[in-house]
This record gives C-alpha cells, structure tokens and sequence, in this order.
C-alpha cells in the first residue's frame, strides 16, 4: 500500500481576511489535490486547535486544519516557537509537531511577505515554518512567491540559508527570479530555482447570480477596487510606502472621470475584508468613497457584498468590462479571467506579474505618480481596453502552461519523498 502523501500548506492560510491570501491556499490546493494518488493536506490556520474537514476550492478536499500561531502562549501546541523549540530537541510531541516533521513544507510567505519590507516582525513570523522544517530536515518548498528586497545584511544571511536549504524555489515573475539569482551569486542552482506563476493564477472562481450577471452585460459594468491600506490612513501610506500623491483624491476623481467617460455602470470591489475599524478594510474605504458621490452617481454605482470567498468575489470580477484595483490579488483574480485591468502599486510587486501575462504597461507606481498622474494613467488603461484584453487571451496560454508544470514538479517531488518514507 502507498504510503499517504503528507503536505503542509504554510504562510497561506484558507481563513484569512485577506482573500488575496485565501486565493493563493485555494489555488494552490486546486491544482495540487488532483495530482497527489493518496493527498494528505494540512493547511495551517489561525485556529487552536488540529481538526478534519472538507475544504472547498471549486472542489471538496478532504484535509487537516491546523493551527500555527505567532503567539506568547508558548506552551501552547498551535505556538510556532514550541513548534520551533521541539524541533531543535529532535522530538514531536504536538499533533502540529508532528505534522511538521512527517510532511512536505510548502510554504507560501503570504505572497509577498519574505522580505523586510514590512519589518522583522513579519519577516520573523514567515521565517518559522522555513526554520522548522531545516530543524526537521523535511523538505521545503517554496511556493511561488516575490523574494526579497532584503535591506538587512543579517536578514539577508537568513533568507539565503533558508533558499539554499530548500529542495524547489519557485519565484512568480522575471524580476523577482533575477533578484533570486543575484542573491545567491555562485550558489543560484537551476534545477531548484525556477521562475513561476502566482498561484492565484489557478483560482478557480463561484459565478455571481444569474441576474447579477444580465444586469451587468447590461450595464457594462466596470469594477474599481480601494486599498483600505493606503486609503483610511494617508498619512501613514506616505510615510510607510512613499504614496507621492492624495490616494483618496485620486480615487474620488477617478471615479467621477470613469461614470463621465463611461456609459454604464461601476462596482466597487473590496478585496481584504476585516473589520470597518480596522485600517485594513477596504469595504470602510469603498463606504467612505461611495458616499462623497452624488446622488446621481450612487445611483450608477454599487458596492459587491462583504460576505463573498476568494471564488465568489473572482466570479464577480471576471464578468467587468474593465478593472482597476491596488490590492495584487484582486487584479490578478482579473487579468487571469482575461478581463483588462489597471494595477495602482505601492511596491514593486505588482509589475512582475503583470509582465508575466505581457501588459506590464499597465501598472502606475503610485510611489513616484502623483494624484492627477494616477487619474491620468487609469483613465489610459480604460481607453486601451480592447487592446490590453487581445494581449490578455494571446498570454494566458502561455501561463497556465508554465502553471501546469510548476505543479506537475511539486507533485512529482511529494511522491517521490513518500515512497521513500515508506520505502
């Protein structure tokens, strides 16, 4: 009997509020469940506690739940550091423990989050599952994901330890997998390093209604996703991430220039759905945006429902005439369903993977654009619709190649290191 092919999904957990976060653990456990004979999947959680059930990813699979946490509940099973201070002991003690040390690592860093750009805090939190699995010595992989900037010389010392431990490197677009290749300089390895394809890419999407969908065929509906990140707190969207223009200005503009431009109907998109306190929430930022409109606007525009998952929300998107958004994921749930889009960054990541799919054109830095320049550049990417959706349907042939592999290799790599356990 084949022994059960044992995989742990880390840094993507399928509960976040973020559901550019969800889609990269959907699309992930997607395309890896079918190509795994005996799958045993663990996708680590927000939760407490080690449980089965059935997650839906456009498909029912059967998985582990785990908890794994950042926390000062050290003595707590689901606490990362006692997963981390078991592992240097050579024991497993905990159901998470174990999990670890018998599985494959797939890790996932949240995307974007293997960097310092956010701190050392997150950089230390995404570093757990990459120090367990070394401590373990249970191979690793990590899942496509942007690697670095890394400012930090010592930082900088750690991620390269922890590349140069893993059995596959995935990057999602050129400019990162250059950046990997001169990070490790005479130690970069073709055969574990490769460039690949977000994962979100392999989303499957819920459509909307079937009413929802006539009215928006109906109305030409375009849809605009507000970062509530940068939106609800200028200030600190200055100062953190170097915003050069009035973020809330120009989204206000835009929109009154689009319902101008523009005959039918636009739909407002949030895409991290937290609480509206919360400075993360983009359905507060979408709220606040929809009631500085005039009535006769409002009357054109909508908000979609909070209550929507990564595939919902995508069986929206798919259905515009055109999008434009700040939040990655929700452009790319967008551009993978053909449909033309306009990314606002705040960093870098957003241009590699729009060069994936050849419409690298149609990504406005915010951090060097100002308010009337980031107007200016949507209101473009609208006009060039036609265009940008033909370079679309030419390029994601292409993508969902290269997708098919990097998880072909994935899958391939979990077999062979369970026939060797079993072996």
């Amino acid at each position: 009997m084949t022994d059960l092919q044992k995989v742990v999904v880390a840094g993507a957990a399928p509960n976040s509020g973020n559901l550019g976060v969800n889609a990269l653990c959907s699309g992930l456990t997607a395309a890896l469940y079918p190509r795994l004979t005996t799958p045993s999947m663990t996708l680590l959680d927000f939760s407490r506690s080690v449980r089965q059930g059935i997650y839906e990813c456009g498909q029912a699979c059967a998985v582990t739940f785990a908890g794994a946490n950042h926390s000062r509940r050290y003595y707590h099973s689901s606490c990362l550091t006692n997963v981390y201070v078991q592992s240097r002991l050579g024991v497993a003690l905990t159901g998470t423990a174990k999990l670890f040390r018998d599985s494959v690592i797939l890790d996932v860093s949240g995307g974007d989050s293997f960097t310092d750009l956010y701190g050392i805090g997150r950089f230390n939190l995404v570093s757990f599952p990459k120090m367990i699995a070394k401590s373990y010595r249970t191979p690793l992989v990590l899942m496509p994901q942007t690697i670095g900037p890394f400012a930090d010389p010592a930082v900088k010392a750690r991620a390269v330890e922890y590349i140069k431990y893993a059995r596959l490197v995935y990057t999602r677009d050129a400019r990162s997998f250059q950046y990997l290749k001169e990070l490790l300089g005479d130690d970069f390895d073709p055969a574990r390093c490769k460039e690949g394809v977000d994962m979100a890419f392999l989303l499957q999407y819920e459509d909307a209604s079937a009413e929802w969908i006539a009215a928006a065929k109906a109305h030409n509906t375009i849809g605009l996703n507000v970062s509530g990140l940068i939106y609800n707190d200028p200030d600190e969207a200055k100062s953190r991430y170097g915003i050069e223009g009035d973020y809330r200005a120009a989204m206000k503009a835009l929109v009154d220039q689009l319902l101008d431009a523009h005959s039918g109907h636009l739909a407002l998109v949030p895409h991290v759905l937290v609480r509206d306190t919360e400075v993360e929430s983009d359905y507060a930022a979408c709220k606040h945006l929809y009631e500085s409109l005039t009535p006769a606007q409002q009357a054109r525009v909508e908000i979609l429902p909070t209550d929507l998952n990564e595939r919902q929300i995508k069986g929206y998107i798919r259905h515009f005439e055109w999008f434009c958004g700040m939040r990655m994921h929700a452009t790319i749930a967008a551009i993978s369903s053909g449909v033309p889009t306009a990314n606002i960054a705040y960093s870098g990541k957003s241009l590699g993977v729009f060069e994936t799919v050849d419409v690298g054109d149609q990504v406005v830095d915010a951090r060097s654009t100002g308010t009337e320049g980031l107007v200016a550049r949507a209101l473009q990417s609208y006009h060039q619709r036609e265009d940008v959706r033909q370079r679309l349907a030419d390029a994601l042939p292409r993508v969902r190649a290269r997708a098919d592999s990097q998880m072909n290799e994935v899958a391939q790599l979990i077999a062979a290191h369970a026939a060797g356990q079993a072996g």
